[in-house]
């Protein structure tokens, strides 16, 4: 079950905060993240999914900063009408092994949103 949905316009690109703090309580910042999606039909892939073309592709690119808990996701493309979970995991800066999962729904619809 993702932790939260969010909706997307095919065509438009759209930035994801993703939260950390309470699966990692005792780290100041984040140091990697991976990136694993699924589509509706349980297909798997790291980072990229697509759909017979890489322009159909949902695109997802992740940034952390050392000093956050914030996992900052860049969401592109994506097949109209598909559903996504993007699943999240991330290491803290202290290198103690921990890390933390968090899910995404993605529901990409061209009459939700705006192309602007």
């Amino acid at each position: 079950m993702a932790n939260e949905v969010v909706y997307k316009h095919p065509e438009r690109d759209i930035v994801q905060d993703v939260d950390f703090s309470l699966e990692l309580p005792d780290e100041d910042g984040l140091a990697f993240t991976g990136i694993l999606i699924t589509d509706s039909e349980g297909t798997e892939t790291l980072g990229v999914l697509s759909d017979d073309t890489l322009e159909d592709a949902l695109l997802v690119e992740s940034t952390v900063a050392s000093d956050s808990m914030l996992a900052s996701l860049l969401i592109k493309s994506g097949v109209e009408d598909e559903d996504y979970v993007i699943t999240v995991e991330a290491t803290g800066i202290s290198g103690d092994a921990s890390f933390g999962t968090r899910s995404i729904e993605v529901r990409v619809r061209s009459d939700r949103g705006t192309l602007f």
